[in-house]
């Protein structure tokens, strides 16, 4: 259970890294939605194969694994959301 836990922090660290790189590059590409649609097939494929692989057809380590996931999505909105610059607020 530990391991699929470690795992699924590695597949969500891959999945969350992979959709912030693709954030942060939307503005210098050509087609920015395909950009977008591709990386959603990727990273979901990558994350879906990986936590099909470690389940292993146990629900405890699902449930680890998306334990794992939802671990980093936390950690990373935390670090990440506090050095993103403010939105203002006269425009609004």
């Amino acid at each position: 259970m530990i391991l699929s836990f470690i795992v699924g922090s590695l597949l969500g660290a891959v999945f969350f890294g992979g959709l912030y790189l693709t954030v942060r590059k939307l503005n210098s590409v050509k087609y920015p939605a395909l950009l977008m649609m591709l990386s959603l097939i990727l990273r979901l494929v990558i994350l879906a194969g990986g936590i099909y692989l470690i389940m292993d057809g146990e629900i405890r380590n699902l449930l680890s694994a998306m334990a794992g996931v939802l671990l980093v999505r936390f950690v990373m909105i935390q670090k990440l959301g506090k050095s993103l610059p403010a939105e203002s607020k006269e425009g609004v």
